[in-house]
């Protein structure tokens, strides 16, 4: 596929959502905020085993490793830890707050490519999706803001 590479990094934003969304759900104790922790890691499995599926019919093999920003990313919700868990529930929305920032502007920069459009509507309903959780985030960030 001649843009692959727009996919592959809409993939590996999704891994790394995975990952993020899995260990915020460890780390929090308030069930509600778990319960979209999880319906979010889920969604994001669901949305890289999508674009996954349009690589393979595209003729390429997706790779399921994670990006640096993941990494990096899991290592600082280990640091926050430490606070007691109404701040920390706190400062994990925050942190996955940022996180949704950055992978929307991942779907906008896939956007920008030039690809069929069937696959820009999957990019955009995935993208429309991801910006709905984003909002969600910040009303749950605000809830416990206090």
């Amino acid at each position: 596929m001649k843009n692959a590479q727009a996919l592959y990094d809409l993939i590996q934003i999704n891994i790394d959502r995975i990952a993020e969304y899995e260990k915020a759900a460890v780390q929090t104790v308030v069930e509600d905020v778990r319960s979209f922790f999880e319906l979010m890691a889920e969604q994001s499995n669901k949305f890289a085993n999508e674009l996954m599926k349009i690589l393979r019919l595209e003729g390429d093999e997706p790779s399921e490793g994670k990006t640096l920003h993941g990494k990096i990313y899991k290592n600082w919700m280990d640091i926050k830890a430490i606070f007691n868990p109404l701040t920390k529930t706190k400062s994990l929305l925050s942190s996955c707050e940022r996180g949704e920032v950055a992978a929307q502007n991942c779907y906008l920069v896939a956007l920008k490519e030039d690809m069929p459009a069937d696959i820009k509507d999957v990019i955009e309903y995935q993208k429309t999706n991801l910006r709905e959780a984003y909002i969600k985030i910040k009303d749950l960030r605000n809830t416990y803001a206090s």
